[in-house]
Parts: structure tokens; sequence; C-alpha cells
């Protein structure tokens, strides 16, 4: 007798790619945000989240970055060159980056206290990397 299997329906991934450049570029990278679940509570769905690269030391400008509502995550965003904050700065410039996603209560790209947020180090170029914003500022 075979038993009868529930099929589950997995929650998509949107995936933001707001460049000319192919997602699969050397100069780009591949980040996959997601709330925990011990935040979902602490959220409202038209919070902003900013997805961002900075270089591992300098200014604290991103090099790329990218602007979402909390009701987008999971969500896979493709950074690069197209994104800089600063023409001059550019993603393409640095082999390694800090990437990280951050849930901004005021909306507001600079961090404050209360923000929700994740980031990882020594993030290569053409990488895909997964983020789950698990923190509290």
């Amino acid at each position: 007798k075979i038993a009868e299997v529930a099929e589950v329906t997995p929650t998509p991934t949107k995936t933001i790619v707001e460049t000319k450049t192919p997602a699969n570029s050397k100069e780009s990278i591949t980040v996959s945000v997601s709330l925990s679940d011990k935040f979902k509570n602490k959220v409202n769905p038209t919070d902003i989240v900013f997805i961002y690269a900075k270089a591992m030391s300098g200014p604290p400008m991103p090099l790329a970055a990218a602007k979402i509502q909390v009701k987008d995550l999971p969500v896979d965003v493709v950074l690069n060159d197209s994104m800089a904050m600063i023409p001059t700065m550019k993603l393409s410039a640095h082999t390694e980056v800090v990437v990280g996603a951050r849930v901004s209560k005021s909306g507001q790209p600079v961090s404050q206290n209360g923000d929700l947020y994740t980031e990882k180090r020594s993030i290569k170029l053409s990488s895909k990397v997964s983020l789950l914003i698990d923190q509290i500022k």
C-alpha cells in the first residue's frame, strides 16, 4: 500500500537584479536574504531593508546597495557596480568585501539602535552568500 504524501509548496524567493550586468558576472555578488523567525513579530511588512556590500576597510559608504521592503523577503539580490553609491567607489575594485542586510526601523540608510541586521566579512566577488537577519543593533 502506498501512503499519500501531502504536497508542500515552498515560499517563493523573489530575485532582484537592478542592472544590465549578468547575474553571474565576476564583478557581482549574489545575496540571499531572509529574516529570522524570532524577529517576524518585530517588523512591519513595509519596513525598509537595505542589502549592501562595503569595503573591508576604509569609508563606511556601501560600494553597492539595494533597498527593498520586509514583505519582499526572502529575496535574492545581485549587487554590482551599477548599484554604486559613489561612481568612483566600485565593487569591482575590491577582491573581498563585507556583505550585510539591515531592517531599518526608521527607514533611513544610517544604522540606528533597534535596527535588525546581519553581516558577513571576507566575501569574494562572484560569490553567492546567504544572510539571515538575526541580530539587533
